[in-house]
């Protein structure tokens, strides 16, 4: 008992840092692609358009929730890109 009770601070500490799991973010990435064409695909937009700022406040929440918008290795090229959990606690926003 002593011992889970010296462990538990640091339990609690590494789960903050856990992702969140795929069914609640799920929605929040099917939304950040239909952002993401809008934004990619419109005429004339700028990073600072109303549906470009949607998409990055969707993709910073994501982020906050631990997946990241990265390839399947570190020096994968943007094409392959995929919203997973983040691979590394470090993992910084993509440009």
């Amino acid at each position: 008992m002593k011992n889970l009770l010296v462990l538990l601070p640091f339990l609690v500490f590494c789960n903050a840092f856990a992702a969140a799991p795929q069914s609640e973010v799920q929605p929040l990435i099917k939304e950040f692609y239909k952002f993401e064409d809008l934004c990619r695909g419109g005429h004339n937009i700028s990073p600072d358009d109303p549906v470009c700022k949607k998409r990055d406040k969707i993709s910073d929440e994501l982020y906050r929730k631990g997946w990241c918008n990265e390839g399947p290795t570190d020096d994968s090229p943007s094409y392959e890109f995929r919203w997973q959990k983040c691979r590394h606690q470090t993992s910084k926003k993509k440009s």
